[in-house]
């Protein structure tokens, strides 16, 4: 690993920002034009190509599974623009939460923010995960489809003539092993990370430290006489860990 470069885990508010140091040298201006240019690329850029990969990859599988183009092949297609949606989805989210959520201020957060953390570690990052394998081994079973039909063309050609029931079912059995292979292969991501409550200590509507069970009793106490002097606890935040 390269130690030589500045840590990811950047500065969250302008009070961490202040006491942020990096073995490059990296000071409050650099980590304030990373974020700057991280918030334009990632949280705009990023997501407009996204949001336009959705939409067309929607407007293919209405191509693809429509009665004139319905074959094998178009079919499979159609599964692997699935899972590219399912993937770009996800990553839409996941753009929306490390960029555009505030995780600095102390004001209580919409119910819609809480059920996003909530099932991110348990839901939205396992499911992105698995459909970004099933989206390259589908392209693999492509890949033989269409190697099956040019070295057995005759084959291929009578499999044109099944019904529609009959090619969904051909579709299915070439890339049921390929999404059998990538959940099992991700399983273990559903049980990586987990949610917990986190309190926070705000000062002037902004997050200065947190504290969670660990935390000394004595550091608590500091916190409760801090609370008189303008210091408060913050609402309970979901923290994936």
């Amino acid at each position: 690993m390269n130690n030589t470069g500045c840590n990811v885990s950047m500065p969250h508010n302008r009070f961490e920002m202040d006491q942020y140091s990096c073995a490059d040298g990296m000071g409050r201006m650099d980590a304030e034009l990373y974020q700057i240019i991280r918030w334009w690329l990632e949280g705009v850029l990023h997501i407009i190509i996204c949001v336009i990969g959705f939409a067309t990859n929607l407007g293919s599988i209405r191509v693809l599974i429509s009665h004139e183009m319905k074959n094998l092949f178009n079919i499979t297609l159609a599964i692997l623009a699935i899972f590219d949606t399912i993937y770009t989805v996800c990553d839409i989210l996941e753009s929306l939460r490390i960029v555009h959520y505030d995780e600095t201020s102390c004001n209580e957060a919409p119910s819609y923010k809480k059920l996003h953390l909530e099932i991110f570690p348990c839901v939205l990052r396992p499911l992105r995960f698995i459909s970004m394998l099933a989206s390259i081994y589908t392209t693999i079973v492509i890949s033989m489809e269409r190697y099956v039909a040019v070295s057995r063309p005759i084959y291929s050609f009578v499999g044109q003539f099944e019904g529609a029931h009959g090619k969904w079912k051909s579709a299915l059995l070439y890339t049921s092993p390929a999404v059998l292979f990538s959940v099992i292969f991700g399983l273990p991501r559903f049980f990586e990370f987990s949610v917990s409550p986190t309190e926070f200590i705000c000062l002037n509507n902004h997050i200065v430290d947190r504290f969670d069970h660990s935390t000394p009793k004595e550091l608590l106490l500091q916190v409760q006489e801090g609370i008189k002097t303008g210091k408060r606890l913050l609402f309970e935040c979901f923290n994936s860990h």
